[in-house]
């Protein structure tokens, strides 16, 4: 019977060492709770607060306040022309000039006052040509028709394309397009 008595008396102290450290971990969760949870627990309710009223305000009122869309400030305020110009008094001084022109009001500047007066705004294709530059141009691309006929019919007098020059095979064009000096020339 001792051996009985010694293991339910070791039962009991493990009982009570168990329940003694489950005390002990409540109340050290306890501690960790009041210490890092419940302050945040605080601004929680806070915000929650905050906005519960502003959801009423918008229930009660049908939009959101004004005070909280325009940093504080109502509508009419961004609305009038005092307003913006208040806004941006001091921001570019009116006494300051662009090509001799105050920025008091709307400013227009003409070509001349950026140093373009004499600009021509023809474009090149509608520019004139002298006599002397059309009679170059003129030269330049009858020669290089000239030179790219005299050339094909030089080099192939039956304006045949050469496929295959070991061979000799050639197929007859009626005509053929052909590049001299990147312009292409037809031909017949």
């Amino acid at each position: 019977m001792g051996d009985l008595a010694d293991r339910v008396t070791d039962r009991e102290q493990l009982e009570a060492t168990f329940e003694t450290l489950k005390a002990q971990g409540i109340q050290a969760s306890l501690d960790y709770i009041q210490i890092n949870v419940a302050p945040q627990i605080v601004n929680l309710q806070q915000s929650i607060t905050l906005a519960q009223n502003q959801i009423d305000q918008i229930i009660i009122g049908g939009k959101a306040p004004d005070a909280l869309k325009f940093g504080g400030q109502l509508p009419a305020y961004y609305a009038t022309a005092s307003a913006l110009a208040d806004g941006l008094a001091g921001k570019v001084p009116t006494t300051r000039k662009v090509n001799g022109k105050e920025l008091s009001g709307d400013v227009t500047l003409a070509k001349g006052d950026v140093g373009l007066a004499n600009a021509d705004n023809t474009s090149d294709k509608d520019k004139p040509v002298s006599d002397l530059q059309g009679a170059a141009i003129d030269a330049v691309a009858q020669s290089a028709s000239t030179k790219a006929s005299r050339r094909n019919r030089h080099l192939n007098p039956a304006f045949q394309v050469c496929q295959d020059r070991a061979a000799g095979a050639t197929i007859d064009v009626a005509s053929a397009l052909y590049i001299f000096d990147g312009v292409f020339l037809n031909s017949t």
